[in-house]
């Protein structure tokens, strides 16, 4: 019988996250002995107990490496010292979403502009002009500055190359000015972008309301909050109207989804497009994953993974 490879998820309550009824799908059909062992570390621990998190995974030989929700900055900050590598975009967001094991060494990575770059594709269609759209992003934290990197950038050897085809103007919105203001001073060190950024910080949804109303036909709007999964709520009131043709798109898949349910009402009367973060979701995880089980998530490997992880969909 092969030995048992441990890999562990840590976050805040990580009982209740789907990924334990995906992942014995995903060893089976990976054909390993795959366990996923959940951590829970509470919001704002000291980084005392970061640091033995990332000691105990690296000194037992059991585990291929981590997979990390919540704790991507503060992992990093407490305990980046203790890897021998980390990747391009971990130095440059100063987070980690997955450490590896491999061959003995702790390294780690953040996969996340990865996973967006993924996702967009079947989000936006084959039709979409970046240049005559406008992104609207709710959310300047982790997930936002994923957005960014995915869509105003390309690595290029271990640096960053801002890419041509990118959207005219690019809102990020946030209640919180130091996330905004992180992310502008993430995005003033990499090469000047062929787009407008632009950064607010509101505190009333219906702020929210009025900068939608105002976009184009065929903008995307986008939920990366965290409201309507770790705290009901949306960033925009009930009485939000999208614009014409635009495409509605909130990374949560589960919770009271609340963003989702007002872009539905409007799927039809105002061909808005609805995606929840299903998707986004599933290519978190095999991202994530893939450096720690030293595997290529190719599409076609993709593609098996998604289908294995469907009867779990919420």
């Amino acid at each position: 019988m092969a030995a048992v490879e441990r890999i562990r998820y840590i976050g805040v309550s990580t009982a209740g996250s789907r990924i334990h009824r995906v992942f014995p799908a995903w060893a089976h059909e990976l054909g390993r002995p795959l366990v996923l062992d959940g951590i829970d570390v509470p919001l704002g621990a000291p980084s005392e107990r970061y640091r033995a998190v990332v000691q105990s995974l690296r000194d037992d030989p059991e585990v291929l490496g981590a997979v990390v929700t919540s704790h991507k900055l503060s992992i990093f900050a407490a305990a980046h010292d203790l890897l021998a590598h980390t990747d391009e975009f971990a130095s440059l967001l100063r987070e980690f979403n997955a450490l590896s094991t491999q061959d003995g060494t702790l390294s780690g990575y953040a996969r996340d502009p990865l996973a967006v770059a993924h996702v967009l594709p079947s989000v936006l269609g084959a039709d979409w002009m970046p240049r005559r759209s406008d992104v609207v992003c709710f959310g300047a934290g982790g997930a936002g500055s994923a957005l960014a990197l995915a869509l105003l950038y390309r690595k290029a050897d271990r640096a960053f190359a801002a890419v041509e085809d990118v959207p005219r103007r690019l809102t990020f919105v946030d209640t919180d000015a130091a996330r905004l203001a992180a992310l502008r001073s993430l995005l003033a060190a990499l090469p000047a972008v062929h787009s407008s950024v632009v950064y607010a910080q509101h505190h009333d949804a219906r702020e929210n309301d009025a900068m939608i109303a105002g976009l184009p036909p065929g903008s995307l709007v986008i939920n990366a909050t965290g409201l309507g999964k770790d705290h009901p709520g949306s960033p925009l009131t009930q009485h939000a109207m999208f614009p014409e043709a635009s495409t509605a798109w909130d990374f949560n898949y589960r919770g009271t989804l609340e963003f989702l349910a007002t872009a539905q009402t409007q799927a039809t009367a105002r061909a808005v497009s609805v995606h929840d973060g299903w998707d986004y979701f599933l290519h978190g995880w095999t991202q994530a994953l893939s450096p720690v089980l030293d595997i290529e998530i190719t599409s076609e490997r993709f593609a098996r993974l998604a289908r294995a992880a469907t009867p779990m969909r919420p």
